[in-house]
């Protein structure tokens, strides 16, 4: 003997084959997916941005260096190491500059997270050894 569908049940599972028939109804759920879309976009926008601001300070970093503006340069690749803590040439160039400036211990620092994202990087660890001595 079979046993017979409750109304809330049987309502319940209607519900659960089609998510667009639910109580706050399909137009409401396109609206709120054309809102979140939207709001995904500009998030991507964002980080295009910040990525762009990343790389125009990092250039502007490498700029002020080669004019010998050491702390100049020192400030820019520390803003672009806040913005990615993972950039391992701002880390190596923060690093110089610190050299140029005469500030080694801040100079070895920077120059070992270098190298602990890149460790094979001959350069950086020649660096590592002008800072170290």
């Amino acid at each position: 003997m079979q046993e017979k569908e409750s109304p809330k049940k049987k309502n319940f599972l209607e519900k659960l084959q089609s998510p667009f028939s639910s109580e706050i109804g399909q137009e409401k759920i396109v609206i709120r997916f054309k809102k979140w879309k939207k709001e995904i976009s500009e998030l991507i926008e964002k980080l295009k941005t910040i990525g762009n601001l990343r790389e125009n300070n990092f250039e502007l970093g490498k700029k002020h260096y080669s004019l010998g503006n050491f702390d100049d340069a020192v400030m820019r690749f520390k803003f672009v190491t806040l913005l990615d803590q993972n950039y391992a040439d701002a880390w190596y160039w923060l690093g110089r500059s610190y050299i140029a400036n005469g500030k080694k211990p801040d100079a070895v620092n920077s120059l070992k997270k270098a190298l602990a994202l890149k460790p094979n990087w001959p350069e950086a660890h020649e660096m590592l050894k002008v800072a170290s001595s």
